[in-house]
Formats: C-alpha cells, sequence, structure tokens
C-alpha cells in the first residue's frame, strides 16, 4: 500500500484552515434571516448539497479513514501531488480575501439578504465570483494531492451546477442592484479577470 501519511497531512492542513476561514464568516451570517431554497429549484438545489456534502466529507475521509476511499486513488506522480499542495497554498489568501470582504453576505441560496450589499471591492472589483473561482481551484488542488479521481469528478459536476444556477443569482442581484449590478457585470468577468 502507498504511504498516504503526508498527504493526509497536506489536506488535514488545508481543510483546516477553510474551515476556520470560510467557516467564520458562513457562521456569522447563518444567525438570523432565514433563506427559502424554493428560489433555487430541487433541480439545482439537490444536487449542488450532494457535491457539497461529497467535497467535504470525502477529503475528511481520506485523512482519518483512508482505507474507505482507496478504490477512488489513483498512482500520480510525486510531482502533480506537489503541484496540488502549491495550488491550495496559492488559491487559500484568494478564498481568504473573497470572504472578507463578502463578509455576511455569503447565503446559501441565490436569494439575497434584506440588508444585503453590493461588494464590488477585493476581488470582487474584478470577478463577480470569486469564491466560485477559489473553490474550483481548491477542490481540484485536493483531488491532486489526494489522487482522487472521483473528488475531480464531483469538482466538474459542482461546477456545472453552478454555470446552471448562476442566471438565476445573477438576475436575483440585477433586479435588486438594478443598473448598478448590470454595469458591474459589464465591466468585471464571472469566474476571472475581464481582459
Amino acid at each position: 500500500m502507498v504511504d498516504l501519511s503526508i498527504w493526509r497531512l497536506w489536506v488535514a492542513l488545508i481543510l483546516g484552515v477553510v474551515f476556520i476561514v470560510v467557516g467564520r464568516y458562513r457562521w456569522r451570517a447563518q444567525h438570523g434571516q432565514r433563506f427559502s431554497t424554493a428560489e433555487e429549484g430541487k433541480a439545482l438545489m439537490i444536487p449542488l448539497r450532494l457535491v457539497g456534502v461529497m467535497l467535504w466529507l470525502y477529503p475528511w475521509l481520506f485523512v482519518l479513514a483512508p482505507g474507505w476511499i482507496l478504490w477512488s486513488l489513483v498512482a500520480l506522480p510525486e510531482w502533480l501531488h506537489w503541484m496540488g499542495v502549491g495550488g491550495a497554498l496559492l488559491v487559500l489568501p484568494w478564498v481568504a480575501w473573497a470572504q472578507q470582504h463578502l463578509g455576511n453576505n455569503v447565503t446559501p441560496t441565490v436569494i439575497t439578504r434584506d440588508n444585503h450589499q453590493l461588494i464590488t471591492t477585493g476581488p470582487y472589483r474584478w470577478v463577480r465570483h470569486p469564491l466560485y473561482t477559489g473553490g474550483a481551484i481548491l477542490f481540484t488542488a485536493l483531488a491532486l494531492i489526494m489522487g482522487s479521481w472521483l473528488i475531480a469528478l464531483v469538482t466538474l459536476v459542482g461546477a456545472l451546477f453552478l454555470l446552471l444556477r448562476l442566471p438565476k443569482e445573477e438576475a436575483m442581484l440585477a433586479t435588486r442592484f438594478g443598473d448598478t449590478y448590470r454595469a458591474y457585470q459589464q465591466r468585471t468577468g464571472a469566474f476571472v479577470p475581464r481582459l
């Protein structure tokens, strides 16, 4: 059996940082207003929640009980594992920066908060959805660190469902913020800066 201990350590460290950074904002944002998932629709809500559970549960299984998921691991060259570590370490500050600027405006659905603000600072100055970009990079990096074809596939499926949800989310923001949001859309990219 391949020694996974170094990669398990890296995954635990990265997950710990993400939970501290993202969890802190999500915890504060959860208190107060409740959000309906009706606007999102079950066809998007259910798969996205299942993808989310898989993306967060699987790496912890890799750390705590790797024997359960050996069937989903592939042998990768060591440099690819290290590329995953590097990618994760590079994207963590981006995620923290985006989360800091988004603050309590984070929501679990396409619905905006009663006191929602349009954030156009930090990474939001150039990208409308930097947390989606950061999440895709982070979970791709984790897939490389773990050597997991399954997490690579689930990350891709999650990204596709987010692309399907994006028009609803942007329509809600345009309804809420009107021409200000539409002008913001014109000058920024959805996931990467506009050239």
